[in-house]
């Protein structure tokens, strides 16, 4: 009997180990392709996206007359520590334009060997085909390849020689539970996440069970999530409409002036704000960043648009008037919101009639005015303190009312912190210096100037919601 029952238990073993190698084996082999594919892959895909940023380089460089740029680009594209060995641009002679090795400039294409060459045609009418090129080492391919042959073979070696002792355990005591255990598998696939095995045992067996317990109830946990976050999703997009929904659609025709108003929300709720009407003669003007993002930051938004328009639209409000409305705004956002929000503001009253300009800045970004007269940019930063911050009495203390004549031709520009920090197709930050200089290149045309921004920016990488406001007063009335 004993023999027996000991012949059962080897030959039981024997195909668990068997059965554990052959798993073992093709799994290896398996992951294995798949490594070295994903090792060629990414170091391909680095060629690629190098080429890819090399011709537009080239085009730029080719349109431009820029020989340096050109090969400025080549070095940048030269990484040999990423498997970057050669780059180079040839013309449509073959002769070599630009190359990591000086040496090679103006001569025949070298020969290339044990190499993965990366080509690209770049054609530009009028100045002829150029063709870009990286090559990628293949001996640094080959050597990741070797690695993680390496690692694969160790892993495979200790995963199999953990399987093949556990063989013999586990030969006696695997069929019921398993069995248990995969109908209980059943049974989550087919959707009832809540189901829990009932398997009292403190052996491995019943590890794995409080595993797919385990898996079950976060799978259970995080379907209720999902569900949760689409609708809040939902309920995000429908709140980013009513946002939108309160902001003008358009701006007003002005006998005299020009108002232009470009708006770029990012993809969360809440952000800037922006409003303008006429009254009496006179164009108000709003340019607010409310702190924070979210629902909190939408709430306040609304609410401080809201009391803009309560304040300013029911009643006659000339420039005297101006800094106790907008104290008066202070006092609604401090007794109604909590101390960590706040909202920067620019509230200013225009005389369409004389051009004479009354505003307050509290803690927003600078007045930027071009005087045509004297072709230059001139920032004004009267003091004032961020709404929400400080009582009625410190508020008005530290904020102050100017006064600016806005003469024909002049041009005056207020804008949210979206644009100062706006991120550039080139990773660099636009800044108030940038702005101020392209409102220099495109002082006669606001509307050029706002197309110019946002042609340069980089939309995939939209951090802030965006408002730029520009206004002029024209040269004739016309």
């Amino acid at each position: 009997m004993q023999k027996k029952g000991l012949g059962l238990y080897l030959k039981f073993s024997v195909i668990i180990s068997g059965f554990i190698l052959i798993i073992m084996i093709a799994a290896g082999y398996l992951v294995l392709r798949y490594q070295e594919n994903y090792v060629r892959s990414q170091l391909q895909d680095t060629g690629e996206i190098l080429l890819s940023q090399l011709a537009e380089s080239v085009r730029r460089g080719i349109q431009t007359g820029d020989d340096l740029f050109i090969i400025n680009a080549v070095e940048a594209a030269h990484r040999p520590d990423a498997g970057i060995e050669e780059v180079y641009v040839l013309t449509a002679a073959g002769q070599v334009l630009a190359h990591n090795e000086p040496r090679y400039i103006g001569s025949e294409l070298p020969p290339v060997e044990d190499a993965l060459l990366l080509k690209r045609e770049v054609q530009l009418p009028g100045y002829g085909e150029y063709q870009a090129a990286v090559r990628i080492d293949q001996e640094m391919v080959n050597s990741a390849i070797r690695g993680v042959r390496a690692r694969m073979m160790e892993a495979t070696l200790l995963i199999l020689a953990g399987g093949l002792l556990g063989a013999g355990v586990l030969s006696g005591i695997l069929t019921r539970p398993i069995e248990r255990l995969g109908e209980s598998v059943e049974e989550i696939a087919a959707g009832n996440y809540g189901h829990q095995i009932n398997l009292d045992r403190r052996d491995e067996l019943g590890s794995l069970a409080e595993s797919i317990n385990h898996m079950s109830r976060r799978i259970e946990e995080d379907r209720k999530e999902l569900v949760e976050k689409q609708r809040l999703e939902n309920e995000l997009r429908l709140g980013r409409q009513i946002q939108h929904t309160l902001l003008p659609e358009r701006t007003p025709e002005i006998s005299g002036y020009n108002l232009e108003i470009e708006y770029e929300s990012s993809l969360q709720v809440g952000g800037d704000l922006y409003d303008f009407f006429r009254k009496d003669g006179k164009l108000y003007v709003f340019v607010a960043d409310v702190s924070g993002k979210g629902v909190p930051a939408a709430l306040l938004m609304t609410n401080t648009l809201a009391s803009l328009r309560a304040l300013f639209l029911d009643q006659s409000v000339g420039p005297n008037q101006l800094l106790e409305k907008v104290a008066e705004l202070n006092t609604l956002i401090v007794e109604n919101f909590q101390p960590s929000s706040f909202v920067s503001l620019f509230a200013g009253i225009i005389d369409l009639k004389t051009g004479i300009l009354d505003y307050v800045r509290c803690g927003h970004n600078p007045l930027l005015y071009y005087h045509s007269e004297s072709e230059e940019v001139v920032s004004h930063q009267p003091s004032g303190v961020a709404l929400g911050v400080q009582r009625r009495s410190e508020f008005l203390e530290r904020t102050e009312l100017e006064t600016l004549q806005l003469h024909r031709g002049d041009y005056i520009y207020q804008y949210s912190d979206g644009v100062s920090e706006m991120i550039l197709e080139d990773s660099d930050r636009l800044g108030r210096e940038g702005l101020e200089e392209l409102i220099l290149n495109y002082s006669r045309s606001p509307e050029l100037l706002l197309d110019e921004i946002f042609s340069r920016s980089d939309k995939t990488r939209v951090q802030d919601d965006v408002v730029l406001l520009a206004l002029s007063r024209c040269e004739t009335n016309g």
